[in-house]
């Protein structure tokens, strides 16, 4: 990893550096090195792909309706919680990126529920439209052991991801303070957006 990303940021700091550093900014110059930091990037990017992707948990390579219930079935193991999984599956497929990022963000957030509250009913629902891909986690606590709700705030990463793919997130907690649901929902294609 050293060489190939840390090289790639080291000649990218230089290269930057170097074009601080010149007395004349030739346009000729400035644009050839400017083309040869884009092609670092992109190297770097690559390595950090492959990386990434080797390092990836066994749940993202499953389809979405595989990995969900296994990682509701853990939860179950480990809690005690009664747990629930439907999806109206069609023939549409999200994107790799849609379906990374919903495992990922449901994945955080059983976890989060598991070390905070005594669950006692967990349930995803996996929606798919024509054009989007809508999910819907419901959590119950035993009474009295939800003292403080959840909030979007609690899952920065989670927002972050959303907010890039053009999705939404939301949290509405019970009245009864007896857990909360939590809705995400991603365009089936979902790239990433640049602002």
């Amino acid at each position: 990893m050293h060489d190939g990303i840390g090289g790639n940021i080291a000649a990218i700091k230089m290269l930057v550096d170097s074009m601080l550093m010149l007395p004349k900014k030739d346009p000729a110059v400035l644009f050839e090195k400017l083309q040869y930091l884009e092609q670092l990037i992109d190297l770097t990017l690559v390595e950090t792909r492959r990386i990434s992707n080797s390092l990836r948990p066994e749940l993202i390579e499953l389809e979405l309706e595989e990995a969900l219930p296994k990682k509701l079935d853990r939860l179950a193991q480990k809690t005690g919680a009664t747990t629930q999984f439907y999806s109206n599956k069609t023939t549409e497929k999200p994107s790799e990126r849609a379906a990374f990022s919903i495992i990922k963000s449901c994945s955080e957030l059983l976890d989060h529920l598991q070390q905070r509250w005594d669950l006692t009913q967990v349930s995803i629902i996996l929606l798919f439209s024509n054009d989007s891909l809508s999910v819907e986690l419901t959590d119950h606590t035993a009474p009295n052991k939800h003292k403080n709700k959840m909030k979007i705030s609690d899952f920065p990463t989670i927002q972050a991801r959303m907010i890039i793919l053009g999705g939404d997130f939301n949290i509405v907690n019970n009245s009864d303070d007896t857990g909360s649901v939590t809705t995400m929902k991603l365009p089936l294609n979902s790239k990433i957006i640049k602002h």
